[in-house]
């Protein structure tokens, strides 16, 4: 998680000096259906479960930053993502 922490803040950087450099933040599925089952309502004493161990249908984040990143705001089908990125490359791309 540094890591990864560290790459999105270099490349959000790179981003707002650039300001012609779109960041995408997203996953491919979610994995294991993480639910929590008890705790507190201040979030203390949290007690987590996974329904699955593997893929699930369950939405995942998408954090967008930069040109054109009022396009990936809400909630859409994962493919769309693909389409949108090559409609901002080229417009007249058709699928």
């Amino acid at each position: 998680m540094k890591d990864f922490s560290t790459a999105v803040t270099e490349a959000l950087n790179f981003a707002k000096a650039d300001s012609n450099t779109l960041v995408l933040i997203t996953s491919d599925h979610e994995t294991g259906g993480m639910s929590v089952t008890n705790g507190k309502k201040d979030a203390s004493e949290l007690e987590l479960s996974y329904s699955t161990g593997g893929h699930t249908p369950s939405p995942v984040g998408i954090f967008a930053f930069g040109p054109g990143e009022e396009l990936f705001k809400g909630i859409m089908n994962i493919n769309d993502i693909g389409q949108k990125l090559f409609n901002l490359l080229d417009p007249t791309y058709k699928f």
